[in-house]
């Protein structure tokens, strides 16, 4: 998350920059307590962290996978 953040920091819009901090703090320790439900909970807290991780690539405008929307919605179907 930290790594994450700091590459990402530069490149996000200023006033995204706090609430995405939050947002990133609440959704990584979601994914990590689901991990307490099992495996395929952990697997479902992964992939949103993911999911949420690339949606944050394209704010940042970063450069994309062919079809991010795709690889997004992926994540979502698995």
């Amino acid at each position: 998350l930290v790594v994450f953040l700091v590459l990402i920091w530069p490149d996000l819009p200023a006033d995204l920059r706090i609430p995405l901090t939050g947002y990133s703090l609440l959704l990584t320790a979601t994914a990590w307590r689901a991990g307490v439900f099992g495996p395929y909970a952990a697997a479902g807290g992964a992939l949103f962290l993911l999911s949420d991780a690339l949606i944050a690539t394209g704010i940042a405008e970063w450069p994309q996978a062919p079809a991010p929307d795709f690889w997004v919605m992926l994540t979502y179907i698995a």
